[in-house]
């Protein structure tokens, strides 16, 4: 009676979700052939699926899958894809999300685009445009940052130099930070406290401050660089 499986593999993967299937295609790309997935799930894929509840088919992957990309900007996942030589033929979702709020009488879809999506926010809930669009350019510089960091070693300074953002939703503790930036010159503490933690356009703090946009602006570059010098030591 011949078996299914056999008694040796190279590799042995406990779970065929995506991080699973993903290393079994990074392994293959290196000339590993003999790999065993172990899935206990009636199908692989972990996330990238969707079920039935009420009658509904609910998609369960939309949120993995939006890190594809286009042809002329490709985000990780598709780059991931391409550098595998899985060619796949991915059909765009025009509706990214959809936002339902009974109590508030909100019932509305965004598409895609950072400024669409801001201007359509904006349409129901007027007056946001700007906030919500700085908001998702906030969330993409974050999101670029986690992704260089990822797999580059950069100095604490330099990723407070560079990495503005990502420092100041994980780089270091708050109370570190904090620590540091009050032990800072008054003429640098101020430009980050309103700048970096209030969040005041620039203008609005060089208002505050008695300066011109163009000197805060020095003024924001030599303070982070103070401040980078204090956490590093």
């Amino acid at each position: 009676m011949s078996k299914f499986f056999k008694d040796h593999y190279q590799v042995v993967i406990i779970g065929g979700g995506l991080a699973g299937m993903a290393c079994a295609l990074r392994l293959q790309k290196w000339g590993i052939k003999d790999i065993l997935i172990l899935e206990k799930h009636n199908l692989p894929g972990g996330l990238a699926t969707s079920f039935v509840r009420s009658g509904k088919e609910i998609e369960a992957t939309l949120h993995e899958m939006m890190s594809i990309g286009n042809e002329k900007d490709q985000l990780k996942v598709g780059a991931f894809f391409e550098e595998m030589g899985v060619d796949i033929k991915w059909l765009p979702v025009p509706e990214c999300y959809r936002v339902v709020c009974p109590e508030d009488d909100l019932d509305m879809i965004l598409h895609d685009g950072y400024e669409t999506a801001a201007r359509e926010i904006d349409k129901e809930v007027p007056g946001t445009y700007q906030q919500t669009l700085d908001f998702f350019k906030l969330m993409r510089r974050v999101y670029d940052s986690m992704n260089y960091l990822s797999v580059n070693e950069v100095p604490k300074a330099k990723m407070l130099l560079q990495h503005t953002d990502f420092v100041r939703t994980l780089g270091y503790s708050a109370t570190e930070v904090m620590d540091a930036l009050l032990s800072l010159p008054e003429k640098y503490r101020m430009p980050l406290y309103l700048h970096g933690v209030w969040g005041c356009t620039i203008e609005e703090t060089a208002a505050a401050l008695d300066l011109t946009p163009a000197a805060l602006r020095m003024r924001l570059t030599r303070a982070r660089r103070a401040l980078a010098e204090i956490l590093e030591n």
